[in-house]
This record gives C-alpha cells, sequence and structure tokens, in this order.
C-alpha cells in the first residue's frame, strides 16, 4: 500500500498560528468574567416575535378589564422578573424607574410606583407592579409608560436590554425595559396574543361573547399556566356557542363594526 507523507504547508501554517495564539492569551490580555448579580423581565418565547423581539416588551391595558368598574385606579402586574446569579437569604432591593423620555404618562396623574420592590428572600423570580390610575383624559385616548429595570446596589450587573436566549421554542426573551400602553376606552387585553392562537383578532363582541360562555377574562395575566392548559376547552365551547347562536338567530353575530365574528 502506498501513503502520501507530503505535509500540507497550509496545515503547518494553521497550526502554527494557532499555537502563537493560545501562547499569547496571557492572563493580562483576556477580560475578567463578571459575576454580577442582575435582574431581568423574563418572557417565554414560544408565543413571541422572534423577528421584531422589542415588540414582545410593549403591551395594552385598559380599564374596560378592571375588576371593579367604579375603580379609580388598578395594579398592572409586570412580567416575571428573574435573577441573573444566585439566590439570597434575604430580601433583595430591585430598581424599577419610569423613562421619562420614552413616557408620555404623568407620575401621580396617569400612575404610581409602588414603595419598594424586592427580590424575597430564597427566590430568584417574582412579579412587581405599577398602579395606573383612571385618569379622566384617558377617556378618549391613550398614554405611554416606558418602564426599565436599572443596575441597583444588590443587582449591579448591566442587562442587556432586549434579546432572545435559546431557539425556539425552548427560548424565552429577556430585556430591561418594558413598555405600557392603557387607556379607559375598551380594547384588546394585555396579552391577547397568547389566546389569539385560539380566538383571532380581538373585538369587543367577540370578548364579551367569550366571557358569557365561559365566565372567564382571557389575556389578561402574563405566562398564565392555568388559563393555557385550558385553552383548547375554552376553544371547543366557544365555538359550539357559536354555532348554536348563528343556527338560532336570522343573523349571525357581529362585532361592533358589523363583520361577522368566526371562530375556527
Amino acid at each position: 500500500m502506498f501513503t502520501n507523507k507530503k505535509i500540507n504547508k497550509n496545515n503547518v501554517c494553521t497550526v502554527l498560528w494557532a499555537t502563537y495564539l493560545l501562547l499569547s492569551c496571557t492572563k493580562e490580555s483576556v477580560p475578567p468574567a463578571s459575576y454580577q448579580n442582575g435582574v431581568y423581565f423574563y418572557l417565554p418565547a414560544d408565543r413571541g416575535n422572534v423577528v421584531d423581539i422589542p415588540i414582545n416588551f410593549k403591551t395594552n391595558y385598559t380599564f374596560y378589564y378592571a375588576n371593579d368598574p367604579l375603580a379609580s385606579e388598578d395594579t398592572f402586574w409586570l412580567p416575571d422578573v428573574r435573577v441573573l446569579g444566585n439566590v439570597a437569604n434575604r430580601d433583595r432591593n430591585i430598581r424599577l424607574s419610569a423613562v421619562d423620555s420614552l413616557s408620555t404618562a404623568i407620575a401621580g396623574t396617569h400612575y404610581r410606583l409602588l414603595n419598594k420592590y424586592i427580590m424575597p428572600a430564597g427566590q430568584f423570580s417574582t412579579k412587581l407592579g405599577v398602579v395606573l390610575l383612571k385618569s379622566l383624559d384617558l377617556n378618549n385616548a391613550s398614554t405611554t409608560l416606558s418602564l426599565e429595570l436599572q443596575p441597583s446596589e444588590d443587582f449591579p450587573a448591566v442587562m442587556k436590554r432586549d434579546t432572545i436566549v435559546g431557539i425556539p421554542p425552548i427560548a424565552y426573551f429577556e430585556g430591561t425595559h418594558y413598555t405600557i400602553v392603557f387607556t379607559n376606552k375598551a380594547s384588546a387585553p394585555p396579552y391577547w396574543n397568547d389566546v389569539m392562537i385560539s380566538f383571532g383578532s380581538w373585538s369587543k363582541v367577540k370578548y364579551e361573547f367569550i366571557y358569557q360562555v365561559t365566565g372567564k377574562k382571557l389575556g389578561l395575566k402574563a405566562n398564565n399556566v392555568e388559563e393555557q392548559a385550558n385553552l383548547f376547552s375554552y376553544y371547543l365551547q366557544v365555538k359550539a356557542a357559536l354555532n348554536e347562536y348563528n343556527a338560532t338567530h336570522s343573523t349571525p353575530l357581529t362585532d361592533e363594526s358589523g363583520m361577522q365574528i368566526y371562530i375556527w
């Protein structure tokens, strides 16, 4: 058997260059790793927009869904806030601030931050709330509140603003900013995207019909495990009820703009 023992000069050069780079990476030339703790907003990516990532950190709210229609304020619960790093045996302070340059909402008129935000002892996840105020100027308008998780003494790490970690469907979004657009008018609930796969686009009449059939106000909470587990059951109930309604009425069910409502 004949064996070609000729050495490829390109391969030799590659090996020598790689060896040089390895030896030249001294302790001083390699940037030190950061092990600081940080916090970020967590959102599952399985139902999110992986192309326009920032849009996942923006939502709508309306007092139309408040438990008490006469309430002058309501607490909006933001998506999970998680720890990058370790849990601790004590409560740790989280710094949540409004970004005035990106907001039209006015503190004291349209919203109020809570006095203190903490990550409870022994926990790596929590929820933060912001109090939205039912101002009369929002009866026919909306306002925007941009919020930011800022580095603090307990969580000094500077986090990426909006990014995706992993590959869908086993992936999640993490970010430091969250935006709420809120009003007093009826509009889609903040997490309608989580149920849109079953019920399609939102309309006031459709939503009220779903509530009448199921007794559930869907799409109001982020990462609602119970809601997702029962979503197919709700879909079957609503579809059957809609078919029955259309079969027993001279005209099919239509929304507020006069368009027929479909549940596919």
